[in-house]
């Protein structure tokens, strides 16, 4: 397991199911990660301003 794997672990351990993220150098390792798992769903925008529509 990676540290990554662990963040995810916590997250789903929450009762979060839906995880939304701005593609770039800080997700990339978290998305092998996602493929361990089956709780969480990666939902990725195109950008920041895509992030906050979809949570509005």
């Amino acid at each position: 397991m990676q540290g990554a794997d662990f963040i995810l672990d916590s997250v789903a351990k929450e009762g979060i199911d839906h995880l939304f993220m701005v593609p770039g150098e800080l997700i990339d390792q978290f998305l092998p990660a996602f493929g361990r798992q089956t709780v969480l769903t990666p939902i990725v925008a195109a950008q920041d301003g895509g992030v906050a529509y979809i949570l509005s």
